[in-house]
């Protein structure tokens, strides 16, 4: 699992490198998709696999985000992260991996009545952009 994680991340490093050369030429709004397309819609797949990994390998993956999230902001390394994430809209690493999984198993069917409330309780305090357009919910 460690080798398959590290040559994620070097393929996420790689991809973010050349996507930073060219999002120096380019305005936010068309940087964005091009590092949500190749980089971070690419950390959701296949994240069932990646929850039982060890904290150090989330961290490395956590890094990959991080680093996205300059490239698409252009805020340099001395500036704090957390603030970027949250005005993009995303969860760090190891919430996302919860969020995408129940989130999944969620939907399809596995969770009781009970999990979803203290699914949306989880996550309410979070900032996510449409949890609130499309609250998980059993319909009674």
């Amino acid at each position: 699992m460690s080798k398959q994680i590290s040559s994620i991340v070097k393929t996420y490093n790689f991809h973010l490198q050349n996507i930073s050369r060219v999002c120096k030429y380019l305005t936010t709004k068309a940087c964005q998709p091009a590092v949500q397309g190749l980089v971070v819609s690419q950390m959701d797949y296949c994240c069932s696999l990646l929850s039982g990994a060890p904290i150090n390998q989330i961290q490395s993956l956590q890094r990959v985000q991080n680093n996205s999230a300059r490239i698409i902001s252009r805020v340099g390394h001395s500036n704090r992260i957390s603030s970027v994430l949250a005005a993009l809209h995303w969860l760090p690493c190891d919430l996302r991996l919860k969020f995408r999984i129940l989130t999944y198993v969620h939907v399809r069917g596995f969770i009781s009545f009970h999990q979803v409330i203290s699914l949306q309780e989880l996550f309410t305090s979070t900032s996510i952009t449409g949890l609130s357009d499309h609250p998980l919910i059993h319909p009674l």
